[in-house]
């Protein structure tokens, strides 16, 4: 089968590495012997990929298509339909004349990243169109009036819209007032978290992502030091980096805890999937989140976690998975820290690594996917 799959952006340091799960699920879709092509159209006044301009190379058994535009309006929101809509066609175009059509366009954060027309119209050279919505803003209904518009067009007309959790639906159905099926696929777990040996006795909490108020390292910072500011054996580790960083960073230091916290940065999959695998319990206490990837990503590597009931990953939660609490109870947070603490041999690493690779292998998840290109 021969596939565009339509991404964010190509992950690089200058833009936090946007683009990551799309481009990761491209390369999935090739293992499996497809003709993958990942395709990513910028507008911006300085994250250019490689160059301006169109750009197109090899990786990983994939081609990558880039067009990167400068776009000094990026900061004010201004969608300028009609520009953005030549660009996309004269790029599509390009492509199309390199390597001919596809079987499937899969088109991920449609209400953000493409102008839909500009997509939807493949529909009648006989391509089949299917969507994927991750973006947190349609989750929080904060897009804008031209983004619910885009929205709806793809609701719509794409053969398939498919979306990763239960919660990101329901706000999909309710801005769009559609009356067809959204359908739920998650996100994929990569293939480099796994069981490791652990090194040292330290007991480590781990918290992973960009370092942002919505995520609450603060009150993980907090809770921590409440929990296990006696106990030196004891750590947290905080992988990623962002807005809050210099704001968290000074918040240990004023707790005095430089000894038991610690920050690693941004990380690839690779170290990332050794931090986790070195550590003990991860902790997500955002207060939203449409899936919550490094929730998989721990139980793949055999970890309990502690997280939100505002994360969609919980849907499939059970107890065996680790501890859920509120986004708004910090002692309760503290609690059940120094809980998992003391009951860590309760929790079965083999029942945890496995429910991850029944629901979130590449396997699993390709089998769905082709299951709705095909439908």
């Amino acid at each position: 089968m021969k596939i565009w799959v339509i991404g964010r952006s190509y992950p690089q340091a200058i833009n936090n590495l946007q683009g990551s799960f799309e481009i990761e699920q491209a390369k999935m879709l090739a293992k499996y012997g497809n003709e993958v092509s990942y395709i990513s159209c910028i507008f911006h006044p300085f994250k250019k990929i490689k160059k301006w301009g169109y750009c197109k190379w090899e990786e990983d058994n994939i081609q990558v298509f880039t067009y990167s535009q400068f776009w000094a309006h990026e900061r004010m929101k201004l969608h300028l339909k009609k520009i953005k809509l030549k660009i996309w066609d004269k790029f599509l175009e390009q492509i199309e004349k390199d390597i001919g059509l596809p079987d499937i366009i899969h088109v991920h954060y449609p209400a953000n990243i493409t102008v839909a027309e500009g997509i939807l119209k493949y529909k009648f050279k006989s391509v089949k169109i299917v969507c994927t919505e991750h973006w947190s803003q349609v989750l929080n209904n904060t897009i804008d009036c031209y983004e619910k518009k885009q929205l709806k067009l793809y609701v719509d007309n794409a053969d398939k819209f498919l979306c990763v959790g239960s919660s990101l639906r329901n706000a999909i159905v309710n801005l769009t007032k559609t009356k067809r099926e959204v359908y739920i696929v998650p996100n994929v777990v990569n293939e480099v978290f796994k069981p490791i040996e652990k090194i040292g006795d330290a007991f480590r909490f781990i918290v992973v992502g960009a370092l942002v108020p919505i995520k609450q390292f603060d009150k993980v910072i907090q809770s921590f030091t409440v929990a296990f500011k006696s106990k030196e054996e004891v750590k947290l580790i905080i992988v990623g980096d962002g807005v809050e960083k210099k704001n968290l960073e000074k918040l240990v230091e004023n707790l005095n805890m430089q000894k038991q916290i610690f920050f690693t940065g941004r990380l690839s999959h690779q170290d990332t999937a050794n931090e986790i695998g070195q550590s003990d319990v991860l902790i997500c206490y955002s207060k939203s989140e449409t899936f919550g990837v490094p929730i998989i990503e721990a139980w793949a590597c055999g970890l309990p976690v502690i997280a939100t009931t505002e994360v969609a990953v919980v849907e499939q939660w059970d107890e065996r998975l680790g501890i859920q609490v509120s986004a708004e109870n910090m002692k309760e947070l503290a609690d059940k820290m120094q809980y998992i603490y003391k009951h860590k041999e309760e929790y079965n690493i083999n029942y945890i690594q496995n429910f991850a690779q029944q629901n979130y292998s590449e396997k699993n998840i390709y089998e769905k996917l082709i299951h709705y290109y095909l439908k």
